[in-house]
């Protein structure tokens, strides 16, 4: 490892001195391409909903449901599986993010009275969806609680709940981003020296992305995708993928 960092600054001081880039780029939609072939992540077939206190996280638990204000969910027939989300408000220090997540056996639409395991918070006739679960399973790698969390739900997919480190990946909504993940979470950790894509080259730089190409040169520091990385991959997306709509 050491050895590795001398060499990566010895190639960054050449390039400094003499103009020349020796930096080893990869295309980045090639390169992980496998990671999400035949995968469709605008696809929302997962629900990650939040709980308002550990009673009422261990009574989803224990009795296979989970209920949601009917008013935010349009096609609640689509939701094939339930996660839920351990808020660092809520739980603390103790393993924030997403744990547990089952499959949906069955959902009705039903009055907030009706659900006799919790005790009434709010208007007794409000309709809600509760979703009946088949098992609550644990999560081989839990997904650590970072930047993003959602106020109420989250809908997402079955490929970023299994495949997601961080909470804030959840958010990851086509295969060009999750690619773009990807190949910054490598560069960052030094796996890469740098990517391409389309006609940008991105590289780390002395703490910081570096996103370069015959007519544009920006910069981003480190840290910020570090402490921040779902607003800094956004950022770079518009840039490098040339999509607004992130």
């Amino acid at each position: 490892m050491i050895m590795k960092n001398i060499w990566q600054r010895i190639k960054e001081l050449f390039t400094y001195i003499f103009g020349i880039d020796r930096i080893e780029y990869f295309d980045l939609i090639e390169e992980y391409e496998d990671y999400v072939r035949g995968e469709n992540l605008s696809n929302t077939d997962v629900m990650v909903g939040t709980v308002r206190s550990i009673e009422q996280y261990d009574t989803n638990i224990e009795s296979h449901f989970y209920h949601i204000p009917a008013r935010y969910i349009d096609f609640p027939e689509k939701v094939e599986y339930i996660a839920l989300y351990r808020s660092k408000n809520i739980f603390g220090k103790d393993e924030p993010g997403v744990k547990h997540y089952g499959k949906v056996l069955s959902f009705e639409k039903i009055k907030r009275r009706e659900i006799k395991e919790l005790k009434l918070s709010f208007n007794p006739d409000d309709d809600y969806y509760r979703f009946e679960v088949t098992e609550w399973k644990t999560l081989e790698f839990p997904i650590k609680a970072r930047e993003n969390a959602p106020e109420v739900y989250l809908l997402t997919n079955k490929f970023l709940l299994f495949n997601s480190k961080f909470f804030y990946e959840l958010f990851i909504d086509n295969n060009e981003l999750y690619k773009l993940n990807l190949g910054l979470r490598d560069i960052v950790r030094g796996v890469y020296d740098g990517f391409f894509v389309g006609n940008f080259k991105v590289r780390v730089w002395w703490k910081k992305i570096v996103i370069k190409s015959k007519d544009l040169k920006m910069t981003f520091d480190l840290s910020d995708f570090k402490r921040y990385p779902y607003a800094t991959l956004k950022k770079i997306a518009r840039i490098v993928l040339k999509d607004d709509t992130i």
